[in-house]
């Protein structure tokens, strides 16, 4: 599976975070739940590296290399690394089952939102509220970042998710997206105590 990503030339990844989002969505679309995203101290090899989790096991992991890496081998751009439980991934594949959904004639449109949630809240709990709150509309949701600072709060993380939203009858309108992310906050709110971080 291809990140679309090559070393030779120029990138939309400008930087780690931006990198460890697409990984992220890879793991998505193999349907793995990522629940946690560890850190681990640095080492000679790389800048950073980020251990990723789903409940017990380990699916992988991101990293930066370093420049010292880099100038043995008269690299200058930036070089990200990432490593992937594919036997995981595979076992993940052969349990799915497919289906198929129509496509729809009207054009979606996507939403990115930024929820302070508890720390024992997990990525399977919010795409459950979504599901159950705006299935009607809903096509697809994902989670591209998980951010934790101190700026937070004590037992709170950041999760960033993108949604798609369609109609099957007609293209929606910007205040009927407002109204279905209006009713959609107000689930999380309700069910996993989240709040949208400004």
């Amino acid at each position: 599976m291809s990140l679309g990503i090559q070393w030779k030339t120029p990138t939309s990844v400008e930087d780690f975070f931006s990198f460890k989002s697409e990984v992220i969505q890879v793991l998505q679309f193999s349907n793995l739940q990522l629940n946690e995203v560890a850190s681990i101290e640095n080492h000679n090899d790389f800048i950073y590296e980020l251990q990723l989790k789903s409940e017990d096991e380990t699916q992988g992991k991101i990293c930066e290399v370093h420049p010292s890496i880099l100038n043995k081998y008269g690299i200058k751009a930036k070089v990200f690394y990432a490593e992937l439980n594919w036997e995981l991934m595979k076992l993940t594949f052969q349990n799915q089952k497919s289906v198929y959904k129509p496509v729809s004639k009207f054009p979606s449109v996507s939403r990115d939102l930024a929820l302070i949630i508890p720390e024992s809240v997990s990525y399977a709990q919010i795409k459950e509220v979504a599901e159950n709150t705006i299935s009607k509309t809903l096509s697809n949701i994902s989670l591209f970042d998980i951010y934790r600072d101190d700026n937070i709060g004590s037992g709170k993380k950041s999760y960033a998710i993108r949604l798609e939203l369609e109609a099957k009858d007609k293209t929606l309108t910007d205040s009927e997206v407002d109204n279905i992310l209006h009713k959609l906050i107000k689930a999380f709110e309700k069910n996993v105590q989240a709040y949208i971080r400004q």
